[in-house]
């Protein structure tokens, strides 16, 4: 006799059977081209609210877009627009769709919804957005022959080389403006540290440093991942233990993720401030895993390592309807190599014709190329380089280095506008009391 419950807690016990049953997320892909509007969806399962946010391939971190409640309201994340991202349910509340306008290159990359039920975080599958200028030409079916031409024999003077790249008139003035800017940016730097150290000295908040002309600061939710063991992750073996910390400030608890190499993600453990852990398909323990809160750390082992849990492993918390993600811990076994085996035997002489249109290059010739690489690759490219970043960090320290003095202006101004408020109305209470005086004397004349 059939059992369908048995079969119910079996198909709960696999892998991502869980976060099927309640999340689906559509399209796959999408490409689409510059300044256009795209739109996916979060098929849902159970009413509840919606994390959106996108793993970035370039910097190799996920940034967090927005959090949609369940009554509609959202929560967007640091520095992101809100007329580029909205969120829309329908109205059977069934489904929650991110829409994205204004399109761009730079918006490239994959999108996951994420839904936090039962101490779980069910995760999307995503959908890898692809954002080009001009979409790609269909592919040619007939392909024409190519005529091979005799490479034109180019000659070159001393003149010309001696103005190549290797000249000292390229190289000496980009030496010397690396030199200028140096000296430039290093008497900034000194002047805006000492206005720093005096902030200090005369007691001024770290979290009022911006209000009172001192050093900015950066202060939010953070997260590290430590590896415990073992000590040198390229030295991990097949069915060895893996042990990872995330450390936070906070006591929110933090969820473990892992992203497979084809990138999807996979829901690893909740560990909660009061040290519970709840695994895949709400489990309380898990024969592949063990996770446990120390303070403020959150401690996760991979008892034994297969090929399967090869990827990168992330720490997420949430915290105000937001959701922090730490920095990637990758965590692959080690590559092996397969010798071919080699058989002993007479290898056959191929007969090479030469073409007579072919020239062999001249020597002197490939001396003389291969130079003006080494001076484009090793003198002007970091030079160029060097310059181009010691003056955008000239640029900000001078920025850094005028706020106190623009505030100080704003309140000076603030000040005299107040004086001459105050002067004003000092006028005509003077005024007034005259006027009542001369009538009081009339009367009693």
């Amino acid at each position: 006799m059939a059992r369908p419950w048995l079969h119910l807690c079996i198909c709960l016990q696999i892998p991502g059977f869980y976060t099927a049953l309640l999340l689906t997320q559509t399209p796959e892909r999408i490409l689409t081209q510059t300044n256009n509007e795209t739109e996916i969806l979060c098929e849902l399962k159970e009413h509840s609210g919606v994390y959106w946010y996108r793993w970035n391939q370039e910097r190799q971190h996920f940034e967090f877009l927005v959090f949609s409640n369940t009554l509609g309201k959202a929560t967007y994340g640091t520095n992101v627009s809100q007329d580029k991202f909205s969120v829309r349910e329908a109205r059977s509340h069934s489904s929650s769709s991110l829409h994205i306008r204004h399109l761009r290159p730079s918006d490239s990359g994959t999108y996951y919804c994420s839904v936090s039920r039962s101490s779980q975080l069910l995760l999307g599958s995503g959908t890898r957005l692809s954002v080009v200028d001009a979409l790609p030409p269909p592919p040619k079916t007939t392909q024409t022959p190519v005529s091979r031409k005799p490479a034109p024999q180019i000659t070159k003077s001393k003149a010309a080389s001696r103005t190549g790249p290797c000249s000292p008139l390229v190289w000496i003035p980009l030496a010397t403006g690396v030199l200028l800017l140096l000296l430039s940016l290093v008497s900034a730097a000194h002047r805006l540290y000492r206005e720093c150290r005096a902030s200090t000295l005369w007691g001024a908040r770290p979290w009022d440093s911006q209000e009172q002309g001192g050093c900015p600061g950066v202060y939010g939710q953070s997260l590290e991942i430590k590896l415990r063991s073992p000590k040198d992750i390229t030295q991990l073996r097949l069915g060895q233990k893996l042990e990872l910390e995330c450390r936070s400030d906070r006591h929110s608890g933090a969820y473990w993720i892992h992203q497979d190499k084809s990138g999807s993600l996979h829901f690893i453990v909740f560990i909660s401030s009061t040290s519970r852990a709840t695994f895949e398909g709400n489990q309380k323990t898990s024969p592949h895993f063990e996770a446990w809160r120390e303070h403020t750390s959150y401690h996760l082992v991979v008892k034994s390592f297969t090929p399967q849990d090869e990827g990168s492993y992330f720490c997420v918390a949430g915290f105000n309807q937001m959701l922090y993600f730490s920095p990637g811990q990758l965590a692959f076994l080690p590559a092996t190599t397969v010798v071919a085996p080699t058989t002993c035997g007479s290898t056959p002489k191929s007969s090479t014709t030469e073409e007579p249109n072919l020239q062999t290059p001249d020597p002197a010739e490939r001396t003389q190329e291969d130079l003006d690489f080494f001076c484009h690759i090793f003198i002007w490219v970091p030079l160029a380089g060097a310059c181009l970043l010691l003056l955008i960090a000239l640029a900000i320290t001078i920025v850094l280095r005028q706020l106190p003095s623009l505030r100080k202006a704003k309140i000076h101004q603030e000040d005299n506008k107040q004086g001459v408020e105050k002067v004003l109305a000092k006028g005509k209470a003077s005024d007034l009391h005259t006027i009542l005086s001369f009538s009081f004397q009339l009367t009693t004349a």
